[in-house]
């Protein structure tokens, strides 16, 4: 289990290795996002704009604290959503990787 203060440094830092806005913009057919928590609103926003021009956007995120009381609620926009337990295979995998970013 990570500590709190790496886990502060991971969120901070989070947005360095998420996908940019210009990639986001930049996108034409599909963008999905699996990372541990999505806290950064610029980059949400960015992706509503997408969906909203019927753009299949997918988030996966965690589901735990961070998740909780930071994480942005990307289902009450209509895209879909899924948080998926730490203790899963695909919590273990997003937490052991962090993200995997691609444009």
């Amino acid at each position: 289990m990570l500590n709190f203060q790496v886990l502060k440094k991971l969120i901070k830092n989070i947005s360095t290795l998420l996908p940019t806005k210009q990639c986001i913009r930049n996108a034409r057919f599909t963008i999905w996002v699996a990372v541990a928590w999505f806290t950064d609103k610029d980059l949400g926003n960015e992706l509503r704009k997408k969906h909203r021009s019927r753009m299949n956007v997918r988030v996966i995120v965690n589901d735990d604290q961070i998740t909780e009381q930071q994480g942005l609620q990307f289902y009450t926009k209509g895209i879909e959503y899924t948080i998926v337990s730490p203790e899963s295979p695909w919590g273990k995998k997003l937490m052991q990787n962090i993200i995997t970013k691609a444009c």
